[in-house]
């Protein structure tokens, strides 16, 4: 089986995906003061942010996590 485990050229851009699932997942006003931090050090952290955002915009829809028990028991009637 092919490995097609995410390796990473960009650190920023792997901050910037950490902290945008922390404040998607769990919202909180520490992970939210974090990222503003983060995003004031360098004009490439706002870069990596912005991609990170264009990704989920992409395909986020692709990749929500489904909570709600009464949404994942509903019959699909994919025809």
């Amino acid at each position: 089986m092919p490995d097609i485990a995410r390796k990473s050229c960009d650190p920023d851009f792997d901050d910037a995906w950490r902290l945008f699932t922390a404040m998607h997942d769990a919202p909180s006003s520490s992970t939210a003061q974090d990222l503003v931090e983060w995003l004031a050090k360098c004009p490439r952290h706002v870069q990596a942010f912005d991609d990170v955002l264009t990704l989920w915009a992409l395909a986020g829809g692709g990749l929500i996590k489904r909570v709600n028990a009464a949404v994942l028991d509903a019959p699909c009637n994919v025809q």
